[in-house]
């Protein structure tokens, strides 16, 4: 037997069927819209139930990965822009861009720091140093993504004024920032990795467990940051030859600006730029994974040479200690 709320549920929707087809009025656009964005969300979200429970692990541990990396992302997303906005508010309001320049890197700086100096604590590099390895390595993960995105976006928006500079006001200029960030951020990993070693090797000259987990998480997390930086730019200088106009540092184009600046075509070489990155970056996966595999043949087919080679040293100086004795 069904019960009094599900009968005036299904009373209720076949009455506004009746209605809809006395009517005949076909939907707006809007409607459409706001429609198949329900559907859309839906699906995707029976779609993620199903994944956090397939049968297989993989599955399930991969789905759990990437929604852990979204929230962790849009997290820092707000974070960023709540630091970014107070800063502009208080401090950039009426400044020269060069002020603003300075300033976001200063911020950017202070997030690589952040950086740095938590994952340290947490691997005991600098404190009191920890029990379980398997705990810091979760610990450190969590924090690493989201001050490394944050650290990401802070970097981001520095170069990005930098871009917007009178002297990056071309197209062809505007691709000049990419390899200064670049050579910006490679000279900022090379100091920060100077800084390791020497932390590590203070206390008793050599690296620990711990020391190593937390240099392999900061050089992960400089590494999505170089990332970030390197897209980010590309792709503001791509925009700027497409359209002839350079979007400001966060990406955005006012839409009025769009449409006077409008032509026919736009998207479609925006859409092509997406495609040939992605098969760029398909290719030296392919590249990647072709040249490991030939340097691990290279060293199989060594390894019989290399050990008679050891073999003939080892007798040598069986040799050389018989004579000498």
């Amino acid at each position: 037997m069904c019960s009094a709320p599900m009968r005036i549920l299904v009373l209720a929707t076949l009455v506004a069927a009746v209605l809809a087809e006395e009517e005949e009025e076909k939907a707006s656009p809007m409607a459409m819209a706001i429609a198949a964005t329900l559907i859309g969300a839906v699906s995707f979200v029976l779609a993620m139930l199903y994944l956090m429970n397939h049968p297989d692990d993989d599955m399930r541990r991969y789905t759990y990965d990437i929604i852990n990396a979204t929230v962790s992302i849009f997290s820092a997303v707000l974070v960023f822009q709540s630091f970014n906005d107070a800063i502009e508010t208080t401090l950039l309001e009426g400044k020269p861009v060069y002020v603003c320049v300075i300033v976001n890197f200063v911020h950017m700086l202070f997030w690589y720091c952040m950086l740095h100096l938590s994952l340290a604590y947490i691997s005991g590099a600098i404190g009191e140093p920890p029990e379980s390895r398997e705990a810091v390595e979760l610990n450190m993960k969590s924090v690493a993504i989201v001050l490394g995105h944050l650290t990401g976006f802070a970097s981001i928006n520095a170069w990005g004024a930098l871009q917007q500079l009178e002297y990056f006001s071309t197209p062809s200029m505007s691709f000049a920032v990419l390899p200064i960030s670049c050579l910006g951020q490679f000279v900022l990993q090379r100091c920060t990795d100077e800084i390791r070693s020497y932390v590590s090797l203070a206390d008793d000259g050599e690296w620990d467990e711990f020391e190593k987990a937390w240099d392999e998480e900061v050089e992960e997390s400089e590494n999505d940051i170089m990332a970030l930086t390197m897209s980010f730019n590309f792709i503001q200088a791509a925009r700027f030859v497409i359209t002839s106009r350079l979007p400001n540092s966060e990406g955005a184009v006012g839409w009025h600006e769009l449409q006077e600046q409008r032509v026919a075509g736009q998207h479609f070489w925006l859409f092509a730029v997406g495609l040939c990155c992605a098969c760029f970056m398909l290719a030296l996966f392919v590249c990647e994974k072709t040249i490991l595999q030939f340097l691990e043949a290279r060293d199989e087919k060594q390894k019989p040479l290399r050990a008679e080679e050891e073999g003939e040293e080892e007798v040598e100086e069986r040799r050389t200690a018989q004579s000498e004795f």
